[in-house]
Formats: C-alpha cells, sequence, structure tokens
C-alpha cells in the first residue's frame, strides 16, 4: 500500500532524477562546446604554422635559385674567357670520376 508520503517521495526523487540528468546533459553541453572550440584553436595555430613553414620553404627555395643562377653566371663567363683551361680542368674531373667508379 503506497502513502501519499510514499507518492510525494517518489514524485521528490523522480523531479531530482531528471533534474541532475538535465544538469548533466547541460555540463556535457559545455565540455562538447569547449572541446570544439580548442579544436579550432588547434587547427588555427596548425595553419598558421603550416603558413610560415610555406613561406620559409619559398624564401629558401629562391634564395638557392639565384646562388645557382650565380654560379652558372660565373662558370659561363669562366670558360667563356678561358675555354681551354676550362675543358682541361673538365676531363680532369671526369678521369678521377672514372678511375673512382672503376675501383668499386
Amino acid at each position: 500500500m503506497t502513502t501519499p508520503a510514499t507518492t510525494n517521495s517518489r514524485t521528490r526523487s523522480r523531479h531530482n532524477e531528471e533534474k541532475d540528468i538535465a544538469e548533466l546533459r547541460n555540463k556535457a553541453g559545455e565540455i562538447g562546446q569547449g572541446l570544439s572550440d580548442m579544436a579550432n584553436i588547434a587547427v588555427d595555430v596548425g595553419r598558421g604554422q603550416v603558413e610560415r613553414i610555406r613561406n620559409a620553404a619559398a624564401a629558401s627555395y629562391h634564395e638557392a635559385k639565384d646562388k645557382v643562377v650565380t654560379c652558372e653566371e660565373a662558370v659561363e663567363s669562366y670558360v667563356h674567357d678561358r675555354p681551354i683551361k676550362a675543358l682541361l680542368i673538365a676531363a680532369g674531373i671526369g678521369i678521377v670520376i672514372a678511375m673512382v667508379l672503376r675501383r668499386r
């Protein structure tokens, strides 16, 4: 047999459970939003780092390209000014490379 006190107690208990569940859902939503915000921050930081690395790589590429062009111009000038000497140096380098490769 249920008394009004027992029914009232069950009603309060059920109300408290529903209140606790609602509070847990609210907290879970807040935690989910916090995680989403942190993920967005991490993505933004990652994008910034990728952009900095991309810019540094592009700068290094252009610097290396400029150095190669400068060396190429210097070699062309040297060969143009001293063709026999350049030919003899190239032949000597070829002979040394051939000797090294033969020993293997």
